[in-house]
Order: C-alpha cells, then sequence, then structure tokens
C-alpha cells in the first residue's frame, strides 16, 4: 500500500523512484522493533525456560546426539532438505520477478500487488496449512507444498500480463508456506530438546545461505538465458523436492513398526 505513494513522493523530491519504499520500510522496522520491545511479555525466552523446567516428554532428558549422525536421521535429512529446496526456489523466482515485471513496463504500483499477493501466499495461510499439518501429517503436506511450487515455477513464464503473474507469485508463497510449516514441523519431531537450538541453527545458516546463492544465481540465470529458464529451472528443483519427500515415505514404509 505504501511503496506507490512513497514512490510518487521521492520522486516529487528529486529522488529516486524506490528511495521512497525503502524510507517507509525503514519506518515500518522502527515501529515494529518498539512494539515487540513494549508490548512482548512474557519474554519468550523466559517462557521457553519455564516449559522446559515442567518437562514431561523423555526426549527432554535425551543426550543430544553427534552432529554427524543427526544429519543421517532420514526424518532430519528429509525436513532439512525439503526446507532449504523450497527456500531456494522461492528466492531466486521471487527475488528477479520484479525486474522482469521492469522489463515490460509495469509500474512500480502494479509490481508491488503482486509482492502483496506474494506476501499473503507466504504467512496469511498458516493457520491452514499447519491445521492440515496436524490433521493429514508431514509428509502429505510437503508433497503439495512441492506440487504448488512445481506449478507457480511453470506458470510465471507463460505470459509477462499482471494476473498471470499475480497468481504464479501467490501460489510461490502457499507452496513455500506448505513447505515451511511441513519441513519445520517434521523437523521438530526428530529432534530432543538438547538438539533443538543446534540443529535448527544450521537449518537457518543453510536456507540463509541458499538465499543468498539462489538470489545470485536467479539473477545471472536471468541475464544469460532468460525468465523463463529461470522459472524451469526452479520447477526442477521443485521437483527435486518431490523426491526428497517420496524418499522418505519409501524409507519409512519399508521400516518395520515395532
Amino acid at each position: 500500500m505504501l511503496v506507490a505513494p512513497s514512490g510518487a513522493w521521492t520522486r516529487a523530491l528529486g529522488w529516486g523512484e524506490l528511495a521512497g519504499p525503502f524510507l517507509a520500510a525503514f519506518v515500518l522496522f522502527v515501529l515494529t522493533g518498539l512494539v515487540f520491545f513494549v508490548f512482548l511479555r512474557p519474554e519468550p525466552r523466559d517462557l521457553a525456560a519455564r516449559l522446559e523446567a515442567a518437562g514431561g516428554d523423555p526426549r527432554d532428558l535425551a543426550p543430544a546426539r553427534p552432529l554427524g549422525r543427526l544429519l543421517r536421521d532420514p526424518g532430519v535429512a528429509t525436513a532439512m532438505g525439503t526446507l532449504i529446496l523450497a527456500q531456494g526456489v522461492m528466492v531466486m523466482v521471487m527475488g528477479i520477478t520484479s525486474l522482469h515485471m521492469r522489463e515490460h513496463a509495469h509500474p512500480l504500483a502494479l509490481i508491488s500487488i503482486v509482492f502483496s499477493g506474494h506476501t499473503l501466499g507466504m504467512y496469511a495461510f498458516s493457520l491452514v496449512s499447519g491445521w492440515a499439518t496436524d490433521r493429514f501429517g508431514r509428509i502429505p503436506v510437503l508433497g503439495w507444498g512441492g506440487a504448488i511450487l512445481v506449478a507457480a515455477c511453470l506458470i510465471a513464464p507463460l505470459s509477462p500480463a499482471f494476473v498471470p503473474l499475480f497468481v504464479a507469485l501467490f501460489l510461490l508463497g502457499f507452496g513455500w508456506n506448505l513447505c515451511y510449516v511441513g519441513g519445520s514441523s517434521l523437523l521438530t519431531d526428530h529432534l530432543s530438546t538438547a538438539e533443538k537450538s543446534r540443529t535448527q541453527g544450521i537449518n537457518d545458516l543453510a536456507m540463509g545461505t541458499v538465499s543468498a546463492s539462489a538470489s545470485l544465481a536467479g539473477g545471472v540465470v536471468f541475464a544469460v538465458y532468460g525468465f523463463a529458464v529461470m522459472s524451469v529451472a526452479g520447477a526442477v528443483a521443485s521437483g527435486l523436492l518431490l523426491l526428497v519427500v517420496a524418499r522418505y515415505r519409501w524409507i519409512r514404509s519399508a521400516t518395520p513398526t515395532t
């Protein structure tokens, strides 16, 4: 809502059009920080310490496994693999779409609407995806998310028009949401309390590294081969995510239950 008017304001001042959204974002980040500082009570760190002290789950007392053994756990490997792949696909396609739209003369207002739709897909349905993860299971939700990411990547290059790009970016965000909620839940299922912080840190580091790499790679592929090839690359990576999910399903079905 603020991208177009803030851009028009800075343009009227003789500054670059994109300076307005950056200034608006700065103000909003400061306000967000103040809201957290003043109103986030109780402090989540203290609340987590009290919950951990209460115990109740035998896994709370289990020692942490060595990192190599932890990463060989099929559940941990599947969760981290799907999270990393979904993050890479989402960042690669999302990060370059604004340049793609600019090349086709879309105004800043329409670009901001497309990215509002993308953000809506990323976060607005978290209650639904969380419910579905508990109701239908982690693996089905990961499968749905991967399939939606494939569809988003294949729809994105079909037309440079506003509506197809809006649909593609919304689906890209929603598919990422399903993978993120399903993958995070699967990761938590396979970790003891002593393993959670370290493993989450490693996972976040890997996702951040992939985000930076995917953004860089997406720009290079876009510059050399174009938006269509970059989107197809995203679809291939999403297909790899589906293979990771299928492998875990096969491992689980082949493991005898006690």
